[in-house]
């Protein structure tokens, strides 16, 4: 994960989300934890973190994503969202793949 990491870095030297030259791929960068939860519609998408973590709210139901593990989405889902570890030397750093 740590050459992912690399990458990921390379391809978003900034905050945001910078979609790759190969449709539905995307390079995410987060340097600090968001202070409120974020609401948003999920579409289905495969979410790999290659640095960082993040939390997934659906419901009750709670879902952690970080190097080890990967969330998938096969259908739109109302989620809530949190980034549980970043900062400005080790930013969260995810890649998605729609």
């Amino acid at each position: 994960m740590v050459k992912l990491a690399g990458l990921v870095g390379a391809y978003s030297p900034h905050d945001g989300c910078l979609e790759l030259c190969i449709p539905g791929v995307c390079a995410i960068r987060r340097s600090r934890m968001a202070t409120e939860l974020v609401h948003a519609t999920q579409g289905p998408v495969l979410c790999i973190v290659a640095q960082g973590a993040k939390r997934i709210m659906l419901g009750q139901e709670v879902y952690y994503y970080d190097p080890s593990r990967m969330l998938i989405f096969s259908v739109d889902m109302p989620v809530t969202a949190e980034v549980r570890r970043a900062r400005n030397a080790a930013s969260h750093q995810p890649m998605t793949l729609q």
